[in-house]
């Protein structure tokens, strides 16, 4: 029977966790901002992401 092996060092398996919760959360911040900002002026994608990771440093 072969041996099961990851595809990924598992060296990487800690940056990878850090930036997947980072990219998690940064798209849960821009659904949150999202509605906030359709009140106020009209803002391009970018704004929406600068808010998010804004957001999501605080």
């Amino acid at each position: 029977m072969a041996s099961i092996s990851s595809p990924l060092p598992v060296a990487w398996y800690p940056a990878l966790a850090v930036l997947t919760v980072a990219v998690g959360l940064m798209l849960t911040a821009s659904f949150f901002i999202d509605p906030v900002a359709i009140g106020s002026r009209p803002a391009s994608r970018a704004a929406y992401w600068l808010c998010a990771v804004i957001t999501c440093r605080m």
